[in-house]
């Protein structure tokens, strides 16, 4: 009886021995024995994560920016901006800020250095005189002398994000000195007041969820614009002493 008892635990312990091997190795199930299981250097097996660790290393980012910032006001907001990017996609970012007052001769001395800006302000057409070659462009954003019927005798417009998907739609001589955007569900409206700006500018970005209501004095320069800006549309010129206010008001309503 004891010899019966003795057989059945050895092979009680012989089969536990065997699952357990094949727990460790569910990769190979042809090997039959534990010893040759675990003697398979497990090296020699490759796995997904070493599969997927070598493949990234490719998709690096490459390249640098440098930004030469006219405002020292916003000098902390651009440096964060620039550390988030950074770790965002790896790309290095340099923000340096000119002191008040010398942009100007700053930018000058920053073009002629070998790792000159690569991003830096122009504002006005002064500006792009003096810097016009190192600029890049922007003829799809100015304005064709075309028109589009967006209704007559009406003073509401059916908006929708596909109209404005395109590009901006601009208002020009206007009549109005306000408008309201309306909710088509409920009554909840926002009114924003211009008065003294004869141009109002709808836009929205084609991901974004929301409409912006610009209004301006002028507009955009169209395509055949003489760069002069005394010649732009509206155009306000203020002699010494002389002073002139443009504002807009918004309600929630």
């Amino acid at each position: 009886m004891k010899k019966i008892i003795a057989m059945l635990l050895a092979l009680v312990m012989v089969l536990g021995l065997a699952a357990c091997a094949t727990k460790t190795e569910p990769a190979q199930p042809e090997e039959t024995t534990p010893a040759e299981t675990t003697d398979t250097p497990a090296a020699e097996e490759p796995t997904p994560a070493e599969t997927e660790t070598e493949e990234p290393a490719a998709t690096e980012a490459t390249g640098s920016v440098y930004y030469l910032n006219f405002k020292p006001e916003a000098d902390e907001a651009w440096q964060k901006l620039a550390a988030t990017y950074t770790e965002q996609t790896g790309v290095p970012v340099k923000v340096v800020t000119a002191a008040s007052g010398t942009y100007d001769t700053t930018l000058a001395a920053e073009l002629d250095k070998s790792s000159a800006p690569t991003l830096f302000q122009c504002g006005n057409q002064g500006a792009i005189n003096s810097y016009g070659d190192y600029c890049y462009p922007l003829d799809g954003n100015l304005i064709k002398h075309e028109t589009i019927d967006m209704g007559r005798d009406t003073d509401t417009l059916a908006l929708s994000y596909s109209l404005l998907d395109h590009d901006a739609l601009v208002f020009r001589n206007l009549n109005s000195t306000g408008v309201a955007l309306c909710c088509r569900n409920n009554e909840r409206k926002v009114h924003v007041e211009f008065e003294g700006n004869p141009t109002i500018m709808f836009w929205h970005h084609p991901d974004g969820q929301y409409l912006c209501i610009e209004p301006w004095n002028n507009s955009p320069d169209f395509v055949d614009a003489p760069h002069d800006i005394a010649k732009k549309p509206n155009f306000i010129c203020l002699k010494p002493g002389r002073e002139a206010n443009r504002s807009h008001t918004i309600t929630i309503l």
